[in-house]
């Protein structure tokens, strides 16, 4: 029933709507919708420690002696390069931070018009870097739901990523092309997403780059040194290359497919699947047997 509710009410408010247009009627309704990105609310600032660090705001939790933590995480939220960090978003990470003990660290990275990947990737190499400098005990994992997942497979095949072992991606676009043609018949049944706008987002954010350029497309690119835990739900226009990538790279990919779940899905009110909640907890507490 709540698989239902998501699509109705999701249709019902437009969730798609941007990514139905393209060309002029794109960029115009982009720029007339402002990106407020969400912050923590007051209800986590009393349960959590926050603390800001310039482009990130790391979350853990009240009893945690953050300087000597082991493991922290680092979250790219989702919003198909052009949407802020979003209050769902929020409640996904503090579930995570609640539920592991971890720290996560939350990047604010620039956006579409504005950005391209390179613009990106370099605001996220500072941020890793500056993880390494403040916590150098610690084991940094990347977590990520649709865009923020393709950015945390993208980054570890550039030539100076710094060392990524553990990564969580949620519905991640593996392949810019958009060559596999199951996509197009997937993307009649995914709420979320649209095709129109996609080529308009793509040609901006793989600037100076190849589609078939692994930054772009980790579907093209070398994980033998990641543990991969892949998130995709069968109502996702990514699905199709979501299940080409858990193949290609089966040795390092654990992949986790949700029948009849929209793109993204452990993210959204309705569709927070509690067992799928719980692979994540133990993947990132490094207890892969119980998933």
């Amino acid at each position: 029933m709540y698989k239902q509710l998501f699509v109705f009410g999701s249709r019902l408010l437009g969730l798609n709507h941007v990514w139905q247009l393209s060309g002029q009627a794109f960029w115009e309704e982009l720029a007339e919708k402002p990106a407020i990105a969400a912050e923590p609310s007051a209800k986590m600032r009393r349960d959590f420690a926050i603390h800001h660090h310039d482009y990130l705001d790391i979350m853990a939790p009240r009893r945690c002696d953050i300087k000597t933590t082991t493991d922290i995480g680092l979250y790219l939220h989702g919003g198909g390069f052009i949407e802020p960090i979003t209050a769902y978003h929020w409640h996904f990470i503090s579930d995570i931070v609640m539920n592991t003990s971890m720290p996560v660290a939350v990047l604010d990275y620039p956006l579409v018009p504005n950005a391209n990947l390179d613009d990106i990737y370099e605001r996220m190499q500072d941020a890793i870097w500056e993880l390494h400098h403040d916590f150098p005990e610690a084991n940094i994992s990347l977590i990520g739901d649709s865009s923020g997942a393709q950015l945390a497979l993208g980054y570890t095949q550039l030539i100076e990523a710094l060392p990524i072992k553990k990564i969580v991606a949620i519905s991640p676009m593996v392949d810019m092309t958009l060559s596999n043609p199951d996509i197009k018949t997937i993307a009649k049944r995914d709420p979320v997403l649209s095709l129109p706008a996609m080529p308009d987002v793509i040609k901006v954010i793989s600037e100076h780059h190849s589609l078939q350029d692994a930054v772009v497309s980790p579907l093209y690119g070398n994980f033998d040194n990641q543990h991969i835990l892949l998130i995709s739900g069968t109502r996702d226009l990514t699905n199709p290359d979501n299940r080409l990538f858990a193949t290609k790279f089966a040795a390092n990919v654990t992949y986790i497919e949700g029948e009849g779940l929209p793109h993204a899905y452990p993210i959204w009110p309705l569709t927070r699947n509690t067992s799928v909640k719980r692979d994540i907890y133990d993947f990132l507490m490094g207890h892969t047997d119980e998933i």
